[in-house]
């Protein structure tokens, strides 16, 4: 009798022992931080479930396990998960991750920005870190000025630029949404895209009509944007810009040494001028060697179908008006208004 009350007491404590130690492993999955470095953003979708979140989860290399979640759940009272957009950061635990789930929290609002036409590349990137739509300017400017050939499968479009291209001129400038601390390419793939569809069969179209490569219609509409400011008048620049050309003639445009030079200077300087570029159009006749801002849907327009027109010169006062000449006397004569 009395042996086995010692075995009865002897398996009551191996059992209490492997429920501590179950119990305490237990506590520590459910408590261990997710597997994240960086914020994760994932949908849930309406009608999901929280089987097949945990799932996903699991195979994005969130969580450890679907099955803690799982576990999780049921002791909690297997609430349902909420569909929303959710912003998971580094060091939550799965336990946490779960609550956010079922209550809606960590809900992660998409940032608006406007970008701007006539911006560039770094001027872009600035814009989106300032608002944390990406952690980094500089990680934004070496993705899209880096290997961009890897864009070109699904945007076949971007074939036709020179191979050591940047994405320069081809990031359409809108009112976009993103969430925070987006990567870079998850942006760019974004306004590429837009540029896919703004940019439409009929557009390229009449590019092609002309006898101009895409990318020689993309540098032209970038420097019609840095020019002028309305439909009408970037329709007649790029008649003039188009006339000069056809003739040999150099573009003369400012715009593009002020590419070089970063200076904004409406009108280059002696120094400017002596800049020995590809894109110091005075120096050099014909296009740049590629585009100098992001233009917007009005001067690709005009690029694409340019004026006909008799001017061969145009310049601007300090108010924006713009003065047209068809010889190098009547421009002369239009130089008081400066």
């Amino acid at each position: 009798m009395m042996k086995s009350v010692k075995l009865a007491v002897f398996a009551l404590g191996v059992v209490a022992s492997a429920l501590v130690l179950y119990g305490g492993s237990l506590y520590s999955t459910i408590h261990d931080p997710i597997l994240a470095a960086d914020p994760v953003f994932y949908t849930v979708k309406a009608g999901a479930t929280l089987t097949s979140v945990a799932q996903e989860l699991q195979e994005r290399g969130v969580i450890k396990s679907a099955f803690t979640l799982r576990l999780i759940s049921r002791l909690e009272g297997q609430a349902p998960v909420q569909a929303a957009d959710y912003q998971f950061m580094p060091g939550i635990s799965v336990l946490e991750l779960y609550q956010d789930l079922v209550q809606g929290k960590s809900l992660s609002p998409e940032r608006q920005i406007t970008l701007v036409e006539g911006w560039t590349i770094p001027q872009m990137a600035d814009a989106l870190a300032e608002v944390e739509i990406i952690a980094s300017a500089e990680a934004f400017i070496t993705a899209s000025t880096q290997n961009t050939n890897r864009f070109e499968e699904r945007f076949t479009f971007l074939a036709e630029r020179p191979a050591d291209a940047s994405l320069e001129g081809y990031l359409f400038p809108d009112t976009y949404r993103f969430f925070p601390l987006s990567e870079p390419d998850v942006v760019i793939e974004k306004l590429l895209t837009t540029f896919d569809r703004q940019v439409d069969e009929a557009m390229r179209a009449q590019v092609r009509a002309s006898g101009r490569s895409l990318h020689d219609f993309v540098i032209l509409a970038s420097i019609v944007e840095r020019e002028v400011r309305s439909p009408d008048e970037m329709a007649v620049v790029a008649g003039i810009f188009a006339n000069r050309l056809e003739v040999g003639m150099a573009l003369q445009a400012d715009s593009t040494v002020n590419y070089i030079t970063s200076s904004g200077r409406a009108r280059s300087t002696y120094e400017d001028l002596a800049i020995d570029s590809p894109y110091n159009t005075y120096k050099y006749a014909g296009l740049p060697k590629g585009p100098i801002s992001n233009p917007g849907i009005n001067a690709l327009r005009a690029a694409a179908k340019p004026a006909d027109t008799d001017y061969f010169f145009f310049l601007t006062d300090p108010a924006g008006k713009v003065y047209y000449g068809k010889t190098l006397e009547e421009h002369n004569r239009n130089r008081i208004y400066l």
